[in-house]
């Protein structure tokens, strides 16, 4: 594609070898969804936390 696209072969090459492929990026890139499940996830034990300290000054 790149060659295509009127860059010399020389340079195409190393370029193209630099390109992530579909199945590397969806390995390691993190998508919207992903994040998302972090947030909620990093949430979620936030107010578990809150709650359990919460608890114990009740009872102390």
């Amino acid at each position: 594609m790149l060659v295509a696209a009127g860059l010399d072969r020389d340079k195409a090459e190393p370029l193209a070898r630099e390109i992530l492929t579909r199945t590397e990026a969806r390995e390691t890139l993190a998508t919207k969804s992903d994040l998302w499940r972090v947030a909620l996830t990093q949430t979620g034990m936030t107010v578990g936390a809150i709650g359990v300290l919460l608890a114990l000054f009740q009872a102390f």
